[in-house]
């Protein structure tokens, strides 16, 4: 915790994954705002199971989606993170796709409602969006 802002970093990219993370964060946390900052893992993998990931996603308050982490990917343009961010809105929550981890952490950080509570999610560079995010709120 850093004033009053808690930031969770978990490697959970999956589906169902999400659901019991963000599940397990709410017991925790109860009546706390919640902001879900996902990089979603794979052009392919994201394409694969968009409905879901939108439907897991939407369990939060509010979600920043940063850039697709390619690993092994060819085709770039099978999906987006701004489709992401698209399906999850049609769900009703509030969601937007920010571009790189950096840039993610940096819009997050700037409009930070009291007592929330950040869970960054993904397998690629999510742990230095977390950390990013971490220090800023040390420095405020």
């Amino acid at each position: 915790d850093q004033n009053g802002i808690t930031v969770l970093d978990d490697y959970g990219h999956h589906p169902t994954a999400i659901d019991a993370t963000i599940s397990t964060v709410r017991l925790r946390y109860p009546g706390r705002p919640l902001i879900l900052a996902i990089e979603p893992l794979t052009y392919h993998r994201t394409a694969a199971l968009l409905p879901a990931l939108a439907r897991s996603c939407a369990a939060a308050d509010r979600v920043a989606v940063a850039d697709i982490f390619a690993v092994r990917d060819t085709d770039l343009t099978i999906t987006s993170a701004a489709k992401l961010a698209a399906a999850i809105c049609a769900l009703g929550t509030q969601a937007d796709a920010l571009g790189s981890v950096e840039a993610t952490a940096d819009t997050i950080f700037a409009a930070l409602p009291a007592a929330a509570v950040i869970l960054v999610m993904g397998g690629g560079r999510s742990t230095d969006l977390a950390t990013r995010l971490a220090a800023a709120l040390a420095a405020r």
